[in-house]
């Protein structure tokens, strides 16, 4: 009697952790997220990184390392990896944001991607104060500069038909643009903006915006 009271209440148990328990599903992938675009502030106060699901907008996470306060900000839906290239050996590297931050680590500058559903739309630019946790957010960005030592401007190229360029004070959102250019980096210390379009090459102070860009070069630029 004993030995089947036993048997009853081990099929019992049993059946009800095989109700309990539930199929893995492929859609189950679609909450898994990635972390990718790790950047460290200059000071190390401030981590940036990109979390994006499989199949769904992801976001990017600025962290203060010291207060651990986060600003996260809807980072779009990112692309799936290029196909492999049969001549090469290694496979396509998966795409992400492009994130950076000023030398005194005051504002944060990332990429995004287009959101879901909104796929044929162009990358986008996000441009956040870290003191203030206000952000400005920019359509059809291509690419985009910080100095490597100065906080005061980014420059953005945008993906339009005329090629601009944009350099921004961060301080007061101020801005100069220039039509045609190709390629743009700054100078280390931020006091020289230099340039490419098709007429040549041009060095800019972003400090004496009224001033007009120096000719380096003449020709078609880069």
């Amino acid at each position: 009697m004993g030995n089947s009271r036993c048997i009853l209440l081990l099929l019992v148990v049993g059946t009800l952790a095989a109700q309990s328990r539930r199929t893995f599903a492929y859609t189950d992938t679609d909450s898994w997220r990635s972390l990718s675009g790790q950047k460290l502030s200059a000071n190390g106060n401030w981590l940036g990184y990109g979390l994006f699901p499989q199949d769904a907008n992801g976001e990017v996470v600025l962290r203060n390392l010291t207060t651990g306060a986060e600003l996260r900000e809807p980072a779009g839906l990112r692309p799936p990896p290029p196909a492999p290239d049969p001549e090469r050996e290694t496979p396509p590297q998966q795409r992400t944001i492009t994130l950076g931050f000023t030398a005194d680590a005051t504002f944060a500058v990332f990429t995004t991607f287009p959101a879901k559903g909104e796929e044929q739309a162009k990358p986008g630019l996000v441009i956040a104060n870290l003191k203030s946790s206000q952000t400005a957010r920019l359509a059809e960005i291509k690419s985009f500069q910080l100095p490597a030592e100065a906080s005061n401007f980014v420059a953005y190229l945008k993906d339009d038909k005329e090629k601009t360029l944009t350099v921004r004070r961060l301080s007061d959102a101020t801005e100069k643009t220039f039509a045609g250019v190709t390629d743009c980096t700054f100078s280390k210390a931020g006091r020289s903006l230099v340039y490419a379009t098709g007429e040549g090459v041009f060095a800019f102070n972003p400090e004496a915006p009224d001033l007009p860009p120096i000719s380096l070069a003449t020709g078609k630029g880069r």
